[in-house]
């Protein structure tokens, strides 16, 4: 008799009895726990034996990392002998759920092995920039926002990862905002706020055409515009999602998009976004006034974001000195700038800018005095992908996640382990505008102004909003 068919014997008579509880280690990390349900036949090896294990059904899997999180995962494997006796066939499954993906072998004896196949996770960075919006000139004067989906962001993370890491984004054409409590997705969508996939494994973010954005003007004596009444708008909550992808020489990270954290009460279950006017930043406002110290203290209190957990390198959560620097970079007037054309181009040489050129875009604003002016501005298509915007800053990974497979190859993955790098370029939804507008009133100064009396009207490509420049 083959040695093959004496231990089919020996094995279908232990396991006749039915179902059994089998538990084994996962390479990458972590127990996968399933029953083995076996199936009674006939076989043939040589001659017929009857009433014997013809197959085994692998299923109803539970999958334990390291931390001790137990994940239940749908599928199932069935290893058959396919009527010889004295042969394995495995039975192969990829066994999945919203957090994890792992592969399974099984074969005729009752044993299996599996492997990770990959891991879902979410890092809490401090703060994304969503915007910059620039003061047009006079006082009376305004720029609104509405039923636009161009204002926003086109955000890339790939520079936080080490060259040996493959990264990519996967992303829905368009996709709402998720909130996230307790590490957990809820059925919570931003009303103000939608992502969807940019070029370049970016992740674009623009406002919701319900979502109305805007901005007042300052009149400046001298220049017309006085740049310390900017916005730069900065979304305090975020959650950035990646699954992480196991391969046999080196790993793929992918960049799912961004949700919220709903802990954070500050704006009930949406995206947590403030406006913080540039002088806040540099201090000129409260130097001009205490009616403004009283408003950036106000915006400044907001900045501690004491709901959030510590940084992974033990850091507080709160915007630190340093990163209210980086956030006022996004303004490039936080210095002397002057938007420079290239050559036979509409467009500034550093791709942050493009002057209104095309049909329903207004080059030259007027700015005289007892003049009020109402202009419907279209946008100007620009594919520059010059970056001059970044910034580096440490995060917060929840509990659940940390000590888990995500959170060790993740950090492991990393440039530096505690820091991720935030990349902004020009904007997926500039360039896919479709003859969206925006629309400006620009009342003129009272008599006696000796400012400019013209603006030239420029394009943020980077956030989609527009600029005035004497």
């Amino acid at each position: 008799m083959h040695p093959r068919t004496v231990k089919c014997i020996v094995l279908c008579i232990l396991l006749l009895s039915g179902a059994a509880l089998a538990s084994i280690p996962v390479t990458g990390g972590g127990t996968l726990s399933f029953f083995i349900q076996n199936q009674i036949g006939n076989c043939v090896a040589g001659k017929v034996f009857y009433n014997v294990v013809v197959a085994r059904t692998f299923e109803n899997f539970s999958y334990t990392d390291p931390s001790g999180n137990v994940t239940a995962l749908s599928g199932s494997a069935t290893a058959t002998d396919q009527n010889q006796c004295y042969k394995d066939y495995p039975g192969t499954a990829t066994l999945t759920s919203p957090a994890v993906t792992v592969y399974l072998v099984g074969d005729m004896n009752g044993t299996a092995t599996a492997s990770l196949s990959s891991v879902v996770g979410y890092v809490n960075p401090k703060y994304v920039v969503i915007g910059v919006q620039y003061s047009p000139p006079g006082s009376s004067s305004s720029v609104k926002y509405t039923q636009n989906t161009v204002v926003g962001n086109t955000t890339v993370t790939s520079s936080s990862f080490s060259n040996k890491v493959s990264t990519s984004v996967s992303l829905s054409s368009s996709a709402g905002i998720p909130g996230f409590f307790s590490g957990k997705e809820t059925t919570t969508i931003s009303g103000s706020y939608a992502q969807q996939s940019g070029a370049s494994k970016t992740v674009a973010v623009s406002q919701t055409v319900s979502n109305t954005t805007g901005l007042n003007g300052y009149t400046d004596p001298v220049n017309g515009v006085n740049h310390d009444y900017d916005y730069i708008f900065v979304w305090l909550n975020p959650i950035a999602m990646y699954t992480i992808y196991f391969g046999s020489s080196s790993n793929n990270i992918t960049w799912n998009g961004y949700g919220y954290d709903l802990t954070d009460q500050r704006v009930y279950n949406d995206m947590d976004v403030i406006g913080i006017p540039v002088g806040c930043i540099n201090g000129d406002l409260p130097k001009s006034s205490s009616q403004w110290a009283v408003t950036c203290n106000d915006i400044a209190s907001v900045y501690a974001r004491t709901w959030a957990l510590n940084n992974t390198d033990g850091s507080n959560p709160g915007l630190t000195s340093a990163d209210l620097n980086n956030i006022l970079k996004a303004d490039p007037f936080y210095t002397t700038y002057t938007p420079t054309l290239g050559s036979g181009s509409y467009t500034t040489t550093d791709g942050r800018f493009t002057e209104c050129h095309t049909t329903g875009c207004t080059e030259t604003i007027d700015f005289e005095p007892n003049l009020s002016d109402t202009y419907s501005q279209g946008y100007s298509t620009n594919t520059t992908n010059t970056q001059n915007y970044s910034h580096t800053e440490t995060f917060a990974i929840a509990q659940q996640f940390s000590t888990s497979v995500f959170w060790k190859t993740f950090s492991l993955s990393l440039q530096a382990s505690d820091e991720m790098t935030w990349v902004y370029s020009s904007s997926y939804s500039v360039n896919n505008s479709q003859g969206q507008t925006a629309a400006f009133t620009i009342v003129g100064p009272n008599p006696g102004y000796g400012g400019p009396l013209q603006f030239v009207a420029f394009q943020d490509n980077y956030f989609g909003t527009f600029m005035f420049y004497p």
